[in-house]
């Protein structure tokens, strides 16, 4: 079973404490995201600081590099991509150096990437290994492979659900070997199920085409890994709600994120960073299992609020749910501070400065829950994470794609009392606001700082606390009836909305 032991060191900065677990662990990354090289917003070295700043393990820039069956029927589309594919070739060098500025083992892994379109074929990001490569103009999906094959990479769909034709991914000539995970998640919507909260509405493509989900192509025999990423255009990697992927490994270098994508030991998460994993036997998330060794499924689920079901999904069906339940088990808790607000068709940021401390109790781990969006070169980052206190900065504004950020904290300690300490800075006023709440209390009401004396201000608010029980789950399950062929997924999702999909299980 997975075990959730932590120690803490620091390495951004100096101050901002990564964890490194003990036994095998859930590394996070964001390996889909655009900024102003090529066509979006965003400097690259703020994209970075962001990356770093919102404690992921590992990150990729994928800037645009060639649609070679672009539509002929708007010329002016078509040229604001050429332009931004110039602009790439351009910078490429650029692009190389700061993967090699920033890859430092066991701390933070860069990975060098572009994306590629294709109307008939579906999009593909490109990930390679090393700074061999470049930016790379495939007239077809044939060249595309010749090349990923000559640079030992990988080439990862995403955005599947659209209709084929649409961008959407040609299943049809899909290659689980060059191609070992599917991005099915990210702003653009969710590929997973055909039923889902998180509709693919936002672009122009159309919606979610049923026969193009990944519980539909696993129900054709198909086998492969889901990861999600965020693939905003505003340079803000991590921007909470558009997707993160969980990778399941022993250390953080190149070759293991390679290693756990090709393997399939991935997970999806639309928001929070849960810890879902499921286990048959010998075999793990994205494996083949032989049914012959036993019918036992091992589960665990570690969230950051209170978890509203899990689920073992067995050939695209819920065969096994399960809610928390039992006696509240206050020793540890978990808890959110969210900011922003303001005027609804205020167009100005916000600046927040926060200090998080807490007493009789520790942090354990965080999730970053900030977004982007409002364009600008300012930075959401964790200045300093120790076990008894968090600093933070942030900006919110009613132009990033949520107008409030969050910071959950996962904490040990049940007589804890949180002092938070804000500074706020909104049309040009500084505000200064502090708060003093017990769990005890937390656990009945919410504790509010109000940032001015006009409506509508700033608002910060310290809430959602759950006990352990309530996010954390783990348990067995036994299949009565198991063949060849079937595959399992383990499904987590969150009362705030937050969800998580494991890769499957095939059994051989």
């Amino acid at each position: 079973m997975l075990l959730f032991q932590t120690h803490y060191s620091n390495s951004y900065k100096k101050t901002c404490t990564r964890r490194e677990f003990i036994v095998k662990k859930f590394y996070w990354g964001d390996i889909h995201n655009h900024n102003e090289i090529g066509y979006g917003a965003g400097s690259l070295a703020r994209s970075y600081a962001i990356a770093m700043g919102c404690l992921l393990d590992f990150y990729a820039f994928t800037p645009h590099g060639h649609w070679p069956d672009a539509p002929d029927s708007n010329s002016t589309i078509r040229q604001y991509h050429e332009e931004g594919y110039r602009k790439v070739q351009k910078t490429w060098p650029e692009i190389v150096k700061a993967t090699e500025l920033y890859n430092v083992n066991n701390k933070f892994i860069a990975i060098p990437a572009f994306e590629w379109h294709s109307s008939k074929f579906g999009d593909y990001c490109v990930y390679l290994p090393g700074k061999e490569g470049a930016t790379f103009p495939a007239h077809d999906l044939d060249s595309l492979r010749k090349f990923t094959r000559k640079h030992n990479a990988l080439m990862i769909p995403h955005h599947i659900g659209y209709r084929p034709g649409a961008r959407g991914l040609d299943w049809n000539n899909f290659n689980p070997v060059l191609s070992p995970v599917v991005e099915a998640f990210s702003e653009h919507g969710c590929s997973i199920e055909s039923q889902t909260p998180y509709p693919m509405t936002r672009h122009s493509m159309g919606g979610l085409e049923r026969s193009q989900t990944v519980f539909r192509q696993l129900n054709q025999g198909r086998f492969f890994g889901v990861i999600a990423s965020s693939d905003n255009h505003h340079g803000h990697p991590a921007s909470y709600g558009e997707g993160l992927t969980g990778i399941y490994t022993d250390s953080l270098t190149m070759e293991s994120v390679f290693e756990a994508l090709k393997h399939r030991h991935t997970i999806a998460v639309s928001g929070d960073r849960i810890e879902a994993f499921l286990r048959f036997d010998n075999a793990v998330i994205g494996d083949y299992a032989d049914s012959a060794n036993g019918a036992v499924f091992e589960y665990s689920a570690l969230g950051f609020a209170e978890i509203e079901f899990l689920q073992i999904i067995k050939n695209g069906l819920p065969f096994f749910t399960e809610i928390p339940s039992g006696k509240p088990d206050e020793s540890e808790f978990v808890f959110r501070i969210e900011l922003g607000w303001g005027a609804m068709m205020e167009k100005n940021i916000t600046d927040w400065k926060i200090e998080v401390n807490l007493q009789n109790g520790k942090f354990l781990r965080l999730s970053p829950g900030f977004c982007g969006g409002a364009s600008c070169e300012k930075i959401n980052r964790i200045v300093e994470f120790s076990p008894e206190q968090v600093l933070f900065e942030a900006f919110t504004s009613r132009k990033n794609t949520n107008s409030i950020s969050s910071l959950t904290f996962h904490c040990h300690g049940d007589a804890a009392e949180i002092i938070v300490g804000s500074d706020c800075v909104h049309n040009g006023r500084h505000f200064r606001g502090t708060a003093r709440v017990k769990t005890k209390d937390l656990n009945r009401r919410d504790s509010w700082i109000q940032h001015g004396d006009e409506f509508p201000s700033p608002v910060l608010k310290i809430g959602n606390y759950a006990p352990l029980n309530t996010f954390k789950m783990r348990g067995k399950w036994h299949d009565q009836e198991i063949k060849s062929g079937d595959w399992y997924m383990l499904k987590v999702q969150q009362k705030n909305g937050s969800s998580a999909w494991t890769s499957p299980i095939r059994i051989a």
